[in-house]
């Protein structure tokens, strides 16, 4: 908080040499922040949760793998996919997809292409949920090949974390 209150006050050289001479030959003391430089610095952010949660279930023939992986949708507006398993195969694009439907074939695709030459075993990805998917236009989160088009594996979201 230190750094955080000084970035909001109003800083010249003498603060980086301070900075430095307190780091490198210890000649210098800091003074402790004043009760006005702590009212300046920023209420820290709220912790990360889980808002929902739920879990791949492959929906084809011949499995993809993906079963069992995680899917956690985070508060601070991303969808991560932990210990994601996949082939790697299919047509590209195999993409994912956040929807409103189970079976929707229309939605939000959050990520690039999923398709390589050696499969994914226990990979956590991180996706940003697009400002326009808001709760109420997606509850289902898919491995889609939208060459096909079809669903690889879904997710229904359900509220909270994992217990």
């Amino acid at each position: 908080y230190a750094l955080q209150a000084a970035s909001s006050v109003n800083l010249d050289i003498s603060d980086a040499i301070a900075l430095l001479s307190y780091l490198f030959s210890g000649q210098f003391t800091i003074q402790p922040l004043t009760a006005a430089e702590i009212a300046q610095c920023p209420e820290p952010p709220p912790p990360l949760t889980v808002v929902r949660h739920g879990t791949m279930l492959d929906v084809i023939e011949p499995s993809h793998g993906i079963q069992g992986s995680r899917v956690e949708q985070w508060s601070d507006g991303t969808i991560r996919l932990k210990n994601f398993y996949y082939d790697g195969q299919g047509v590209p694009l195999v993409v994912v997809l956040l929807s409103k439907g189970k079976f929707d074939h229309f939605g939000f695709v959050v990520s690039g292409d999923l398709t390589r030459n050696q499969p994914y075993v226990n990979e956590t990805f991180l996706f940003p949920i697009p400002p326009e998917a808001t709760n109420d236009k997606f509850g289902f989160v898919s491995i889609w090949c939208d060459d096909f088009p079809l669903h690889y594996a879904i997710a229904t979201l359900f509220p909270g974390g994992f217990p």
